[in-house]
């Protein structure tokens, strides 16, 4: 009689172990696999065309005169794929390119009218020239999960790296705006680098790591200029790294001299060692403020021009002057009903309310009263948590004082460190909580909103503490319409009104809009197109001149950021 035998089952320990082995992979490529449809599905925003048109013409010609507000790093990489298409260049190329020369000029404009004709009015393959140039933005973010796992695991340990990989995979502000070329998430995870470097450097003061730490900073300061808060963070660090490893003063000047060094080198590089100046009359206001200030110090502009081309790139002291005077004098904003000519203190961690999970927001306040409780007992402090203290804490002040209130994406570099937090939250909770629930309702917390919302990530909303229907009464901007919308706009129109004439205005891309086939002409809010199919974004709703369309019932939706009306003829 033969002898029965059953098929050799896998303990479930080592099943568990398996899946713990796997889980980063999967997560990482789940990541990018959303990445790369959102990167495709999702028409072009406002400013992304401008940040690609300004590297390529750089990469290309030399000289960096469009979009200085954002170094060229990062930018270089979205440009590159585009270097093997070699796309048309539009009809106005040297006109706009020349009118931008001017070094006291903010080429704003030029940029804009450049980027926008290239990409869709010069007979160009508009989708696959925006995919492409999003991949590297897809990559980036695959590459925050990772380091945010990576760095966490040798911080906290495994459990809490796994929980802070589950975390940064599932933020919706990194999730919208990852898959699109602005500097957001590249600056985040440049940040984090720097960071790490600096922690290894406190773990060994070696000239290799004094290295790692300015080419960090390079990499940092060449993606977008927020990242100039890391250059207290490291000056700190480094006197705290001298008093704990009894380093002489002496060699922590060298060291923090050299680093510096490395970091002035890279700018330099990234640059092409080019640093032109054109001077022909041409201003701005902030530059006639700047010359106002200088001439109350005694100082020439001009003269502070010629000098400091020698010290930094004119290019990337023109684009650290724009953003630092964008950061001071700050820019108009709509929040929570009420119209600022300024910035709001309390506009970032209202925003991280309004636009996180409510597991997120409930998290978050556990951990900040359980760390409450802890943070006058001195064990606490070990120096991984001085670091990250040290970190959140100029990166919170500098959000919190900061007068520019555009979106909750300027506060990316934070989104890692929040992520480790409510790691360490959830895993100290695990352990006095029914694990399995506690498991399931977290993993639902965060899963839920951002599938039931995934078609548009970048107007992402608490839902719990607000309905859909009312987003645009509590923000707007680059938290709900950006100008993501040509393409899905095109079908709406399409589908719901056959194919009519739209009348847009300002807040978005006219040549996208007739490039996916909706013929579109400009219209006067104060004076509207009677008879005629009129959009109207968010933002425009929330300002004065559109009050006549907020008395009208809307004929469509659309994701809650684009109202469509069917006028009536009289």
């Amino acid at each position: 009689m033969r002898s029965l035998t059953h098929p050799k089952q896998t303990p479930p320990s080592k099943l568990l172990h398996l899946a713990k082995r796997w889980y980063v992979i999967a997560i990482l490529v789940a990541v990018g696999t959303f990445g790369f449809a959102q990167a495709w599905r999702q028409s072009m925003t406002t400013d992304e065309g401008i940040h690609v048109a300004s590297s390529y013409l750089a990469l290309t010609r030399g000289e960096h005169r469009f979009d200085p507000e954002h170094p060229f790093l990062f930018k270089y990489l979205t440009a590159l794929p585009l270097l093997v298409l070699q796309p048309n260049l539009p009809a106005d190329d040297v006109k706009l390119w020349e009118d931008a020369k001017p070094t006291y000029y903010d080429s704003w404009r030029e940029s804009r009218e450049w980027s926008d004709q290239w990409i869709y009015k010069s007979g160009n393959n508009a989708q696959l020239m925006v995919f492409l140039a999003r991949i590297p933005g897809v990559l980036a973010l695959v590459a925050l999960c990772w380091l945010v796992w990576f760095t966490t695991r040798h911080w906290f340990g495994n459990s809490v790296a796994r929980w802070a990989l589950f975390f940064t995979a599932l933020n919706p502000t990194l999730l919208a705006h990852g898959p699109l070329t602005n500097t957001d998430v590249p600056v985040a995870l440049a940040s984090l680098f720097v960071i790490w470097r600096l922690w290894l450097y406190f773990e060994q003061q070696s000239w290799k790591n004094v290295a790692y730490v300015g080419l960090s900073l390079g990499i940092a300061l060449t993606t977008k200029y927020s990242a100039l808060i890391l250059l207290p963070i490291a000056f700190l660090w480094l006197i705290y790294t001298a008093a704990q490893k009894r380093q002489s003063v002496v060699v922590t000047l060298v060291h923090g001299g050299a680093a510096l060094l490395l970091t002035w080198f890279l700018i330099w590089t990234v640059y092409f060692w080019q640093s032109p100046i054109h001077l022909d009359g041409t201003t701005n206001v902030a530059i006639n403020t700047a010359a106002d200030l200088l001439r109350g110090w005694g100082l020439d502009l001009d003269t502070v021009a010629h000098q400091l081309q020698w010290i930094l790139p004119t290019a990337f002291t023109k684009g650290a002057f724009l953003t630092i005077g964008s950061s001071v004098f700050g820019r108009s904003v709509y929040f929570l009903g009420t119209s600022y000519g300024t910035g709001v203190w309390h506009y970032f961690p209202s925003m991280f309310i309004l636009k996180s999970q409510l597991i997120v927001v409930l998290l978050t306040l556990t951990g900040i009263g359980l760390f409450a409780k802890r943070i006058f007992q001195p064990w606490t402090w070990k120096p991984v948590s001085v670091l990250i203290f040290l970190t959140v804490a100029f990166l919170l002040y500098t959000s919190i004082t900061s007068k520019l209130n555009l979106g909750i994406r300027h506060i990316s570099p934070l989104m890692p460190f929040v992520a480790i937090f409510l790691a360490t939250t959830t895993v100290y909770m695990k352990q006095i909580l029914l694990r399995k629930g506690f498991i399931i309702a977290i993993t639902a917390g965060m899963l839920f909103p951002i599938v039931t919302q995934s078609t548009d990530l970048i107007g992402f909303r608490n839902s719990i503490v607000y309905p859909k229907e009312m987003s645009y009464q509590y923000f707007n901007d680059s938290n709900l319409d950006w100008g993501q919308q040509s393409k899905r706009i095109t079908e709406v129109v399409t589908e719901r009104f056959d194919g009519k004439k739209l009348y847009i205005n300002y807040r978005w891309n006219p040549y996208a809009i007739a490039y996916f086939g909706t013929e579109n002409a400009k219209f006067d809010p104060a004076n509207p197109p009677r008879g005629e199919l009129v959009a109207v974004t968010a933002t425009q709703l929330s300002s004065g001149e559109y009050l006549y369309f907020k008395e009208l019932e809307p004929d469509y939706i659309l994701d809650n950021n684009t109202f469509f009306y069917l006028l009536s003829p009289f």
